[in-house]
């Protein structure tokens, strides 16, 4: 989780609209999504060792580019939140 600063939704939302700093089919990723509001925006990884795969990713210049543009949106230091609980159908 991030913490927007106000009146920083719609400029967040063309950065997420623009996709991630990285390709998604070429990672170990299961699957990965962003829920805002306009107060903080929520990034979800999903996948086996995926804190593991983001700390990797994050090294990527890519990614540190990316993480530039977001500087001046947020509104304090990111957050980890741990999972507590998950449900997934079976297929």
């Amino acid at each position: 989780m991030v913490p927007l600063r106000p009146g920083a939704y719609e400029d967040a939302a063309r950065l997420v609209e623009a996709g991630p700093p990285f390709r998604l089919a070429d990672s170990p990723l299961d699957g990965h999504c962003v829920f805002l509001t306009d107060r903080e925006a929520l990034f979800v990884f999903e996948g086996l060792e995926a804190e593991h795969i983001v700390e990797q990713i994050a090294g990527e210049a890519s990614v540190w580019q990316a993480a530039t543009e977001w500087r001046g949106l947020l509104d304090g230091k990111p957050r980890i939140a741990d999972s507590i609980f998950a449900w997934h159908r079976d297929d």
